[in-house]
């Protein structure tokens, strides 16, 4: 931030030398500025103003106070616009001495309080927004238009009032969102038209609505809110908001309260992972069962493995999909290692004490370290025999459980089985 460029010099018996030097000046040599004049704004360079009211920005015309291009001002206390509004220039940003001191209003006002068509940064200041008010608006028109806020808090007094909106028609690339404050009755974030990326680190969600996504509205990549305390706060993602699978992601989020997510929560398209509270997680895992089977599964060469009979059932199916023939499909997009467990009760129909296998295949091919063996006797007991391995699996990848006989080739029943997938 460009005001730490400021830099004050040790105290001295002389009160002019305990003034301040700025360093980022155009000229490139080092500016004084007396302690009298610091916060006024008074010798510093021109491409930093201090605003104390709002007579410190430039003059509004027609309601809207634009900004000076590539000029960082910096609130040192509250300002209310009376009604007129902000229009960012290209590389402005705004900038506070924290939430309780930098609060920026707008009195009468109907829409933003602040418009950007260009990058732009906020820090350290608050927006008291309130009926039919928008503290931040972007009308970008390509992904490289970013927003970064920083320490902001959006206190939205009104169900009408929005922190931040991307309104329908607009586009941008990212917005990073980090250690942002929402709260109040209205909305945080409310997005309507294109972003490439949104990113929501340490913050906190008070107000009525968190996020809102409207149809309509494109996510190319991803939301991802992590180490993120919702409180009392929705999270709402309307039908009809395009977003590729999984690409809604909350990771080590504290949910309290009524803290809730709508829409189109579904594990297809949102990842809830290490979160606590009211939001439940949703990691990926894929389970089926079969029991009861009397289906025996013919064996045509002693210890050649085959696919077991029988009709199954789905059970927990997050980002897997399950057929009633024995197989467990991955549809998740991460692709990596994933663990497999399988408990599983075999009979065989011939007499003596063969040796009895299951495995587990993937894509139809036996995975080597998944077989494990147990010896039947010829009374029809069943034999349990457990397995549990490691393997990698791609996206759209399945699962089945394979069965042999490695001493004869009398027919084995898998009576019941569970297999448990889950990714790692």
């Amino acid at each position: 931030m460009l005001r730490k460029n400021i830099f004050r010099l040790p105290e001295a018996s002389n009160a002019a030398d305990a003034d301040f030097f700025a360093f980022n000046t155009p000229s490139g040599s080092p500016a004084r500025i007396s302690r009298a004049n610091l916060f006024k704004g008074a010798g510093l360079p021109t491409q930093i103003k201090y605003v104390s009211s709002k007579a410190d920005f430039p003059a509004a015309v027609g309601g809207v106070i634009t900004l000076v291009a590539n000029t960082t001002y910096i609130l040192t206390l509250p300002v209310n616009l009376t009604g007129d509004r902000i229009v960012m220039a290209a590389s402005s940003s705004l900038e506070g001495l924290g939430l309780n001191r930098s609060v920026l209003s707008s009195t009468g006002l109907t829409g933003a309080i602040v418009t950007f068509t260009s990058s732009t940064q906020l820090t350290e200041m608050a927006f008291n927004i309130g009926a039919n008010q928008v503290g931040a608006r972007c009308l970008g028109t390509s992904v490289d238009v970013n927003l970064l806020c920083y320490q902001v808090a959006f206190i939205t007094t009104a169900a009408t009032a929005k922190g931040i909106e991307l309104p329908s028609g607009s586009t941008m690339g990212v917005m990073l969102l980090d250690t942002v404050q929402t709260t109040g009755t209205g909305i945080g974030v409310d997005i309507g038209g294109a972003a490439n990326s949104i990113a929501c680190t340490n913050c906190g969600y008070g107000s009525a609505t968190a996020i809102v996504t409207r149809s309509g509205s494109v996510i190319n990549t991803r939301i991802r809110n992590s180490f993120v305390l919702v409180e009392n706060s929705v999270f709402n993602f309307i039908s009809g908001t395009t977003v590729p699978n999984e690409s809604i992601l909350f990771s080590n989020c504290a949910f309290s309260g009524t803290a809730s997510i709508t829409g189109i929560n579904t594990p297809d398209k949102v990842k809830i992972q290490e979160c606590t509270g009211p939001v439940s997680n949703n990691p990926s895992v894929g389970t089926m069962r079969m029991a009861g089977n009397t289906t025996a599964t013919t064996i045509g060469t002693a210890g050649t493995y085959t696919k077991a009979l029988g009709t199954t059932a789905g059970g927990t199916l997050n980002r897997y999909t399950h057929t009633p023939n024995n197989r467990l499909v991955y549809n998740g997009l991460q692709a990596g290692l994933q663990k497999v467990t399988v408990i599983a009760s075999l009979t065989q129909a011939g007499g003596g004490n063969p040796v009895v296998s299951i495995g587990v295949a993937f894509n139809g091919t036996l995975q080597v370290d998944s077989t494990f063996d147990s010896t039947t006797d010829g009374s029809g007991r069943a034999e349990v025999i457990s397995t549990a391995f490691i393997t990698n699996v791609q996206q759209n990848g399945f699962f089945e459980l394979f069965v042999t006989n490695k001493t004869n080739t009398s027919a084995v029943t898998v009576t019941q089985f569970t297999m448990i997938v889950e990714v790692l």
